[in-house]
């Protein structure tokens, strides 16, 4: 079900599609999903420092009250609109009045890095 996620990531999925913290993009298949978190100021730090799967094996985190949207799972089919990963990041931000930031782990050539920004 979860093909190339990983056996780590299926409960953060079950989680985000239980709780409707998700959507997608489909045209008769699907293009690309997102799911988030939304995260405390604590939350926010704890994941920043410790990645979001360190940090939930740490302690208990609640993910569905905050104003920092942190985007859990992103993604994107080969063959999709240039564009659908920033589409599908503001109707996440839209579905979320309210929060403050956006923030994820992103990879990129082999390394993880933090990238955070406010919303205006």
């Amino acid at each position: 079900m979860y093909e190339g996620a990983g056996d780590l990531h299926a409960p953060v999925i079950d989680w985000l599609l239980q709780n409707d913290q998700w959507l997608a993009y489909a045209n008769g298949v699907i293009h690309g999903w997102v799911g988030w978190f939304l995260l405390d100021d604590d939350s926010r730090a704890l994941f920043r420092h410790d990645g979001f799967l360190d940090a939930l094996g740490q302690r208990s985190i609640e993910l569905s009250k905050g104003r920092h949207l942190y985007i859990a799972e992103a993604v994107v089919a080969p063959w999709a609109p240039r564009q659908l990963l920033w589409q599908l990041k503001a109707q996440a931000i839209k579905a979320n009045p309210g929060v403050q930031s956006v923030c994820a782990h992103v990879r990129s050539k082999g390394t993880v890095r933090w990238l955070e920004r406010t919303i205006h």
